[in-house]
């Protein structure tokens, strides 16, 4: 995935949505067991970057500017896999567009979901060649642990008690498998920020429920060795998982929306658990694309 000169020609970044980002100071952290449980490549001690990560997950007003301005027809914002299954599929949207009402019921604030992490990526890709300022991508599974739970690595981005009505989950069911919206207040996605009690310390909101979200890493499911990880990504990469955190909008059991907890899929899939999964960004600071 390269963008070549394209930034030379890049629009001014005022004619589109850029993501509103917060800053996670670079950091030496111990990381808990009970976290690496979670984590089981990551070693006890891990230095972090300086780092900007999306204050939201990144909504389809945002999203729909990437659509509007081509972005599923230039190859340079996309992988070689990526690109392959775009038009192995014929993508030119997100799964659940076109929205006929977008500008109505907020849902323009709502983030965008029924993405695959290719999908995310040349995104990020194409923010990039739009506000070279920064060189966008999506976080490490690492990076967003920590800027969902903080230096203390506690449960919950607010603290380490369950609460329901501080984030978006599936408080109850119907009988059409719908939740009800009793606890927390919203059926399906909920507006990007939504819940002010909910954010973490760093000030990231919806870490926890409304849309999972991908994350940069491989899943290494298997335990293969970095080796064997790193040959299957150079020559089978169809085969192998990415990273997927924080539980969504359908998610039943407040264990299966612990920040800690580790879920994935294939890049490629885009509807998991109806339409539930989407991203943030995150960029390195001080890394530019000039």
């Amino acid at each position: 995935m390269g963008m070549g000169g394209l930034c030379e020609s890049q629009p001014a970044p005022s004619d589109i949505h850029i993501p509103a980002t917060v800053i996670v100071p670079g950091t030496d952290c111990i990381i808990p067991e009970r976290v690496r449980q979670g984590l089981p490549e990551c070693p006890p001690r891990v230095s972090l970057p300086t780092y900007g990560i999306g204050k939201y997950e990144v909504t389809n007003e945002e999203y729909l500017d990437f659509v509007q301005a081509g972005g599923y027809q230039v190859e340079e914002f996309w992988s070689p896999e990526g690109w392959y299954y775009r038009q192995k599929n014929n993508w030119t949207a997100p799964i659940n567009w076109p929205f006929k009402h977008v500008y109505r019921q907020r849902q323009e604030k709502m983030p965008v979901a029924g993405i695959s992490w290719y999908e995310a990526q040349a995104y990020c890709c194409w923010l990039t060649y739009k506000d070279p300022t920064h060189v966008y991508r999506l976080p490490t599974e690492l990076e967003w642990l920590y800027a969902a739970t903080g230096p203390d690595f506690t449960a919950w981005p607010w603290g380490d008690e369950w609460d329901p009505k501080r984030c978006n989950s599936c408080d109850r069911l119907n009988n059409s498998w719908d939740p009800s919206g009793e606890i927390d207040g919203f059926k399906p996605l909920a507006p990007a920020g939504s819940f002010e009690n909910g954010k973490s310390r760093f000030g990231c909101y919806d870490m926890v429920g409304n849309a999972e979200e991908w994350c940069l890493d491989w899943y290494n499911r298997h335990g293969m060795s970095e080796i064997d990880l790193a040959r299957k990504i150079l020559e089978d990469p169809h085969d192998l998982y990415k990273v997927c955190r924080g539980g969504s909008w359908i998610t039943v059991r407040p264990e299966n929306l612990l920040p800690s907890r580790r879920a994935g899929t294939y890049p490629f899939v885009r509807r998991i658990f109806f339409d539930s999964t989407g991203f943030r960004v995150c960029y390195t600071v001080g890394q530019t694309l000039k």
